[in-house]
């Protein structure tokens, strides 16, 4: 986090600067100064985004599976189909 407050810093710093009333010759000097230093907090940055060390937003899906599933066939009885059928016969299953 440090390193993307330091570069909007710097941004206001390059925004600031010509209305400060500073001698040409120095202003050229800290625009430079001021553009390498935001290139190396960006290169910085880049490096920790792509080892990460910056956590990236997680694409979560929502998955919702339906536990009683029926076949249209008939031939396949769920658990809660044999218990009844059980039931009604009398007979337990084993």
């Amino acid at each position: 986090m440090k390193k993307d407050l330091s570069i909007i810093i710097l941004g206001l710093v390059v925004v600031i600067t010509p209305f400060l009333g500073i001698p040409t010759s120095w202003k050229n000097v800290v625009f430079v100064v001021i553009g390498l230093t935001i290139s190396v907090f960006a290169y910085l940055l880049q490096k920790d985004m792509n080892n990460g060390g910056y956590a990236r937003a997680e694409k979560r899906t929502e998955i919702f599976v339906e536990n009683d599933v029926r076949k249209s066939n008939g031939f396949v009885k769920t658990e809660d189909e044999e218990i009844q059928d059980n039931n009604a016969t009398g007979t337990k299953k084993e």
